[in-house]
């Protein structure tokens, strides 16, 4: 029986960020009643696979060719720093 709890402790402890996202897409929902309309789920779906793709990239990276152990850092300020550039009033390819 010991196992047993070890496995539930376990399956339990890994379902939590689970757990936590729907908890929060609940509060969210009902203080927002918009939040769970068609228009903004598509809103939302195009920017969720940028961030799950990004360890799949480092890791072919990191197999493919030597790197800069800077990598997992420099990836999510350019992943900022370009929308930012984009929507400012310079010309996207200045910066460049």
């Amino acid at each position: 029986t010991a196992i047993k709890q070890n496995r539930v402790d376990n399956l339990m402890q890994n379902l939590r960020p689970l757990l936590g996202l729907f908890i929060l897409i609940l509060i969210l929902s009902i203080l927002n009643p918009t939040f769970l309309q068609p228009l903004n789920i598509l809103n939302f779906l195009p920017q969720l696979p940028i961030n799950p793709l990004i360890p799949f990239r480092i890791t072919f990276l990191i197999l493919t060719r030597p790197i800069h152990l800077s990598l997992p850092s420099i990836l999510p300020l350019s992943s900022a720093l370009i929308p930012a550039i984009i929507l400012s009033p310079v010309h996207p390819i200045l910066p460049i």
